[in-house]
């Protein structure tokens, strides 16, 4: 999963949402690169991304960003199908 555990004392929500998108984005290379060496399908958990969504909806700016991260780690695999 991208998010980090919402209760770990160790990072600020700032801190984790910068994370959070770096690892989107290395994610992102990584499989493109699966993509590239001829992986055809590619299935992703986020379940952090359900659960605000379903406990936190109003939370819309988080629920936003994690959505953003979550097209920014699929962007580009548009040769797997992606699940």
């Amino acid at each position: 999963t991208l998010f980090l555990d919402s209760q770990s004392g160790d990072y600020d929500l700032d801190d984790k949402m910068q994370l959070t998108w770096d690892m989107a984005e290395a994610m992102n290379l990584e499989l493109r690169q699966l993509v590239a060496s001829g992986c055809r399908v590619v299935q992703i958990e986020e379940p952090t991304l359900h659960f605000m969504a379903c406990y936190y909806p109003e939370e819309t700016k988080l629920l936003d960003f994690l959505v953003d991260c979550f097209n920014r780690e699929i962007e580009g695999l548009d040769d797997a199908e992606v699940w």
